[in-house]
């Protein structure tokens, strides 16, 4: 179970950087936008990034946790994360 939760973790975290990236992406395209609603994209960005921080407390709290706990903590982490991919998504098509 130690394998397979250590090859969980390094799945997740190199999805909440490839998300961070992302992030990052739609910061650098509000340049071009205009004034009034690049205040609007940066509130977004913002949600964005306090999602992000959600699912990195959920997979520090899994890495914390022994081997039959993080089977339970499993499914939040994977929900924070879907929330955030939703979440991104939804922003995405905004810009």
């Amino acid at each position: 179970m130690t394998e397979e939760k250590q090859a969980y973790e390094k799945k997740i975290e190199a999805r909440i950087e490839q998300l961070s990236a992302k992030i990052n992406e739609l910061k650098a395209r509000l340049k071009g936008k205009q004034a009034e609603k690049q205040a609007e994209y940066y509130q977004q960005i913002e949600d964005l990034k306090e999602n992000r921080q959600k699912v990195r407390e959920r997979l520090q709290e899994l890495k914390k946790s022994g081997s039959e706990a993080w089977t339970e903590l499993r499914g939040g982490l994977d929900k924070a994360l879907k929330d955030l991919q939703e979440a991104f998504d939804k922003a995405s098509n905004k810009f």
